[in-house]
């Protein structure tokens, strides 16, 4: 409630987004995401990658870093992968938040619905570049939440957006998402020792066609038993 509060109490062309446990470390951030959005109007949002520091032992990595992703991210690209750190988001200020959909007021990934939502309204642009600081911590509210709430967390988002869009294609898309989604957590079940449901999970999901960054190869659910036979 209190990001939607603040998202409606925003009257600026744009806005740019940065939760308490995140901080900016380019002094020009603002100012490169501006100028792009300034001299690009076909684009609605723009986003740059972000450094992943574990508060307890600092360790460090970035978000997306040597990884090719989609520079123009469309509604396709966004589902299948989100690479948008909130805390490197600037958008423009076109969406009646006053008027949402209702599933926005029961998901847990706000700032995901958010882009889904900027997204509908045209594409998104990635600025190479390390900008942003994600903490994890034993504070946050997502990183510290358990398995069972992140996967339903994450189940529940698609199948609000599988009911929300009627176009078929991208609707194909979102059914293939959440078949890797439930493949995923199958896997993460088998490695943390529950074999039945994370294999049934897994199984079930299998996709070998289609998008290979939606692919789930069965060579996957081997590997996830051989590990856990390994730590046994």
């Amino acid at each position: 409630p209190n990001f939607l509060r603040t998202l409606k109490a925003c009257n600026g062309k744009y806005i740019a987004t940065c939760e308490g446990d995140d901080y900016w470390t380019d002094p020009l951030k603002l100012q490169k995401q501006v100028d792009f959005l300034e001299a690009n109007p076909g684009f609605v949002f723009s986003f740059h990658d972000s450094c992943i520091l574990n508060q307890k032992t600092g360790e460090k990595r970035n978000r997306i870093g040597e990884r090719n992703i989609d520079s123009t991210v469309d509604l396709k690209s966004l589902i299948i992968q989100k690479n948008i750190a909130t805390a490197s988001l600037v958008f423009r200020n076109i969406i009646d938040f006053h008027s949402l959909p209702d599933w926005f007021s029961k998901i847990s990934k706000g700032d995901y619905g958010l882009c889904v939502l900027l997204a509908e309204n045209g594409p998104g642009k990635y600025l190479p570049g390390v900008m942003s600081v994600y903490r994890v911590h034993d504070g946050g509210v997502w990183s510290s939440s358990g398995f069972e709430f992140t996967k339903n967390a994450d189940l529940s988002f698609f199948k609000y957006l599988l009911q929300y869009f009627d176009n078929q294609a991208l609707k194909k898309t979102i059914s293939a998402k959440l078949k890797w989604t439930r493949f995923n957590y199958g896997i993460s079940h088998i490695r943390q020792g529950r074999l039945i449901k994370g294999l049934f999970l897994a199984v079930a999901n299998i996709r070998l066609t289609g998008d290979p960054r939606l692919r789930t190869p069965p060579r996957k659910i081997a590997s996830a038993l051989k590990s856990r036979l390994i730590s046994a």
